[in-house]
């Protein structure tokens, strides 16, 4: 990724806290001992890969923003703290609307970080089982593409467009698919990675799939 590793702390945070934290030039890595202890060395590899994507793609500032404004409330504690609840309930619609435009951002941000991951473990099915692993909290007991199968017989087809609008990742079987259209494109092989084989994805392609791909309700 040509970036310099940042200092990493492993400490007894659930999974989904695990991230880079800080500002563009000056991070940390935060990882989980729940996923570090029974990983192993490619899964590693690609956690930890993802995490120094998001300095590579200079989006450490920006998820840090994102925390405080959308996690935190921010717009509207301020609010809440200055003028007094009136303002925070006039914020209200500001402070969703941010959260919409914000979370769509944090959304395809994710996707990057996915992409460095990959390249630096270059191993699409250890990849997989890592977001499997983090997104499950335990060692998958199916395969990526068992999972896909089990969602797509699903009736329910996962949470519903709103709950996805709001998220701040996109839903898991969409990641595990951006993931497997990345390592089959012309992007992948011209940055170092090891494509699948077949034909391979050029850009403009790529970018088209994906974006049907985590479009809401797809």
């Amino acid at each position: 990724l040509e970036v310099a590793v940042p200092p990493a702390v492993v400490a007894r945070v659930a999974m989904p806290t695990q991230g880079t934290y800080g500002t563009d030039g000056r991070a940390f890595v935060l990882l989980s001992s729940f996923f570090v202890r029974p990983a192993d060395d490619a899964e590693l590899r690609f956690i930890v890969g993802r995490q120094v994507g998001h300095l590579a793609a200079s989006q450490v500032t920006g998820r840090s923003l994102y925390a405080l404004v959308v996690d935190q409330n921010g717009v509207r504690k301020l609010a809440r703290r200055a003028v007094g609840p009136t303002l925070e309930f006039v914020l209200a619609p500001l402070s969703m609307g941010l959260k919409v435009a914000l979370s769509r951002w944090h959304r395809l941000a994710e996707l990057t970080a996915d992409r460095a991951g990959l390249l630096v473990v270059d191993d699409l099915e250890s990849a997989r089982r890592a977001l499997l692993r983090c997104a499950l909290g335990t060692t998958p007991d199916v395969s990526a593409d068992d999972y896909l199968h089990q969602n797509r017989a699903s009736r329910d087809g996962g949470p519903g467009k709103w709950a996805e609008l709001l998220s701040d990742r996109p839903w898991l079987h969409k990641r595990l698919q951006a993931l497997s259209l990345w390592s089959r494109s012309e992007a992948f092989a011209r940055l170092g990675g090891t494509p699948a084989e077949g034909t391979l994805l050029d850009d403009e392609e790529l970018a088209r799939r994906v974006q049907a791909l985590i479009s809401v309700g797809a």
